[in-house]
C-alpha cells in the first residue's frame, strides 16, 4: 500500500511548489491497526493499493523469507502451522497496542493475501473513492499505462521516465515453483468466493 498526503510541505511553499508525501509499504494494509491510526493522523489520504494474485504472493514470501535465513520449514509445514501461530500472534497484538510481531511480519504468507477482509476494515473509515486499487500483473505488464493512472489519481501533472525498470527477474533467477499440492490449498482457501471481486467491483481473474 502507497499513501499521498496531500498537505503542503515548508520547502516545498518556499519553492512555490506543493509538494506530495509518499510511503510504500506492505504492513499498513495489513496490520489491523493500521486503519484508525492514518485515519487520525491523515483523513484526507490518497492511497494505493496493489494486489497481486494470492497464491502466488503466498508462496513468493515463503521463498523471500527463505532465502533470508528466517524459514527452515517445508511450504507446506509453514502453511499447516500458520493459523494458529497468527491467532496466537493477533491475541498478544489486541493485548498491547504497542507490540510488533515479529512472526507476523515474517511469516503472514496466506494471511496477507486476504484482501477483502483487510480492505474492509480500511473502507470503514474511510471514503472507498480514496482508493486507487491496482493488479500487480498490470503495473508489470501494462506500466506506461497504469503510472499514468496513478499519476492522474494523485493530482500530478503527467510524466512518464524514459524508461522503466523491472527489478524482479532477480529475484526469478533463484525462484522453485510452487509445489502442486501446495498452490492448490491456497487457491481452495482463496477463490471459496468472490468476496473480494465483489467488494472492488472487478474480476481480476487469478482463480
Amino acid at each position: 500500500m502507497n499513501v499521498a498526503d496531500r498537505g503542503d510541505r515548508s520547502n516545498g511553499a518556499a519553492s512555490g511548489r506543493k509538494l506530495r508525501t509518499f510511503e510504500a509499504t506492505p504492513q499498513c494494509l495489513f496490520d489491523e491497526r493500521s486503519p484508525s491510526r492514518a485515519a487520525q493522523l491523515l483523513p484526507d489520504v490518497k492511497l494505493v493499493v496493489k494486489l497481486r494474485d494470492p497464491d502466488e504472493r503466498a508462496f513468493s514470501r515463503f521463498q523471500h523469507s527463505v532465502r533470508l535465513g528466517l524459514e527452515d520449514r517445508s511450504s507446506a509445514q509453514a502453511i499447516d502451522e500458520e493459523p494458529e501461530e497468527m491467532r496466537m500472534e493477533r491475541e498478544k497484538v489486541v493485548a498491547d497496542d504497542g507490540y510488533f510481531s515479529t512472526k507476523m511480519a515474517r511469516h503472514s504468507y496466506a494471511a496477507r493475501g486476504r484482501y477483502a477482509e483487510q480492505l474492509e476494515r480500511w473502507f470503514q473509515v474511510f471514503d472507498p473513492e480514496q482508493f486507487l486499487i491496482i493488479a500487480s500483473e498490470d503495473f508489470y505488464t501494462e506500466t506506461p499505462q497504469v503510472f499514468a493512472e496513478i499519476l492522474d489519481f494523485l493530482d500530478l501533472p503527467s510524466w512518464r521516465p524514459r524508461e522503466f525498470h523491472n527489478f524482479s527477474y532477480l529475484r526469478a533467477k533463484t525462484a522453485t515453483a510452487m509445489p502442486a499440492e501446495d498452490r492448490q490449498r491456497l487457491r481452495d482457501e482463496f477463490f471459496s468466493s468472490n468476496r473480494l471481486y465483489d467488494l472492488v467491483g472487478r474480476d481480476y481473474g487469478w482463480q
